[in-house]
């Protein structure tokens, strides 16, 4: 085993480590599995959940802001920072897919771990390893150290090297736990659900059967007889073969059904299981009619993405290497599009703010992605009792 210390700038081994890109080890079988994070992304409301909020926080901009002198936070789009968590984390993935990468290492390992390319003082990229070639050394210290792992290959980092992004952790610690190693059973009951609704699929969705013999027949017997028949008529590709039974036997059909299995109500339960480890509203992976789609939008930003992205953008800023203190530079998800209202809803609201005098035609164009228009920076008054409005200028310097 080759050992390898890194430390300063680690450019030069950027991309000899594997990354969150590479493939999970998927089961190809209906053998039920170990069930690990690679195995229970097979189930597809896990998987399901896992894309909704990686996908959703993805698709939000994260950018850089800083405070002003009067206090307001005012976009810097100047920044380095900016480039990295905006722009271009590194040279082979847009911000969506780096992102994507964070977000489902935290869901599926607990942790995501971002490798800090460095050069003259800064950071010029960011790239995810995959949580389970990452072990924490001594948790209990003030400064844990990361053992990373490539086949034989094993670097020791530092958190100046590397970026750690902590899930839930219910006891503490410097690591997180995973939500699919914790609810290892309910993920395992799920499969089992699975396997057997591909076996009973496979089978022709068709109940078992007994055939009844006249004569006594030993353990042999039956097994020979039992294996002929499987072979001609058991599975969807032989189903609905004609069957000749001599010597007096009788096909007897077994009424079961998938209701008197409850695989129905097992199957409901399981997507709901899975939706309350996630934090999901069970709504958006169970296929159920959604009534009032603000509502849920509304309850899905507020206790499932907003947590997670308070968490992200908290780890960024506590990086010292990323987000010096002297900077005075802090990150932020913009969620604007998340709850972005219907065209019409849009245009009446801004027609009531432009009246109301607290929104300037120039600052709503803006949030249409409009130019700027000249005259388009003043605010209109209009006062009570309906009198014609007035314009108040918004330019400080007037």
């Amino acid at each position: 085993m080759r050992v390898a210390t890194v430390r300063g700038d680690v450019s030069l081994r950027a991309r000899s480590f594997g990354t969150a890109g590479t493939s999970f080890p998927m089961p190809t079988d209906n053998a039920l599995t170990t069930n690990t994070p690679s195995s229970s992304v097979s189930v597809p409301a896990v998987m399901a959940s896992i894309r909704l909020i990686s996908d959703s926080i993805s698709a939000m901009p994260c950018k850089v802001y800083r405070k002003t002198a009067d206090g307001t936070p005012e976009m810097d789009t100047a920044a380095t920072q900016y480039d990295l968590l905006h722009r271009a984390p590194n040279a082979s993935q847009s911000p969506f897919e780096f992102w994507q990468d964070v977000t489902c290492s935290i869901e599926t390992f607990g942790n995501a771990y971002i490798l800090k390319t460095q050069s003259r003082g800064k950071v010029r990229e960011l790239r995810v390893i995959r949580g389970d070639r990452v072990r924490v050394l001594n948790e209990d210290s003030y400064e844990p150290t990361y053992e990373i792992r490539d086949g034989d290959d094993v670097a020791e980092l530092t958190s100046k090297e590397l970026l750690h992004i902590r899930g839930i952790a219910p006891f503490g610690g410097a690591v997180g736990l995973s939500p699919l190693e914790a609810h290892r059973q309910v993920l395992a009951n799920a499969q089992q659900v699975n396997r057997f609704q591909g076996a009973f699929f496979q089978n022709d969705a068709a109940p078992g059967a007994v055939i009844r013999l006249p004569q006594q027949v030993n353990a042999e017997q039956a097994k020979e007889i039992a294996d002929l028949w499987n072979s001609a008529h058991a599975g969807a590709g032989r189903a609905r073969r004609t069957a000749v039974l001599g010597g007096g036997a009788e096909l007897t059909v077994m009424p079961v059904n998938m209701q008197d299995l409850a695989m129905v109500d097992q199957m409901k339960l399981s997507v709901e299981d899975i939706a309350r480890i996630f934090g999901l509203p069970a709504q958006l992976i169970t296929g159920d009619p959604i009534g009032d789609t603000q509502q849920v939008t509304e309850q899905f930003l507020k206790f499932c993405l907003a947590p997670r992205m308070r968490r992200i953008e908290s780890a960024l800023r506590a990086d010292q290497q990323l987000f010096p203190p002297q900077d005075e530079l802090y990150p932020e998800f913009k969620a604007d599009s998340l709850l972005r209202p219907s065209t019409r809803e849009r245009y009446e609201a801004m027609l009531k703010a432009r009246q109301a005098g607290w929104l300037t035609a120039n600052e709503i164009r803006a949030l249409e992605n409009y130019p700027a228009v000249e005259g388009g920076d003043d605010l209109q008054m209009t006062p009570v009792g309906g009198a014609p409005n007035l314009t108040q200028s918004n330019d400080p310097t007037e």
